[in-house]
């Protein structure tokens, strides 16, 4: 079993976005069930992992340039690499309160933004738009995803 997580560093919404049926890959075998007769595949760990690779490209403070992936009630998240989101948190959008995340972003929309938190070890990046001119962070544009 490959599973969605095991795929790619970058979010897969479905194995067929990356996968062909038939295709010939490599994996790495990360567990062996002998009793139920599984066995877990990785093919992300078969690649560099990218947050490794960011430990000396960012820092706190730094603004970033990224692109919106998915937006949930609490947030965004932005692609500021390959293989890493970060998340633009709700709160910390606007400094208007009670605001909703698709009334200031928008899927594919290109960002500008400050990095907040920044802790590659854990893989959690945060990010921030408060305290900037939103319409200077903001490409007008929305890209195609």
């Amino acid at each position: 079993m490959l599973p969605i997580s095991e795929i790619s560093w970058e979010r897969v919404s479905h194995p067929s976005d990356v996968l062909k049926v038939g295709q010939v890959i490599t994996t790495k075998v990360l567990k062996v069930d002998q009793e139920k007769g599984h066995i877990s595949l990785s093919l992300k760990q078969m690649q560099p992992d990218p947050w490794q690779e960011i430990e000396d490209k960012f820092q706190e403070g730094q603004m970033v340039t990224g692109t919106v992936r998915k937006i949930q009630s609490f947030g965004a998240f932005v692609q500021i690499y390959p293989g890493v989101d970060a998340l633009l948190p709700t709160v910390e959008m606007s400094d208007q309160t009670n605001i909703r995340p698709e009334e200031v972003v928008q899927v594919g929309q290109e960002v500008k933004a400050v990095i907040k938190k920044f802790a590659p070890k854990e893989h959690k990046i945060s990010l921030s738009l408060k305290g900037t001119d939103v319409s200077d962070l903001l490409n007008n544009e929305v890209a195609s995803v």
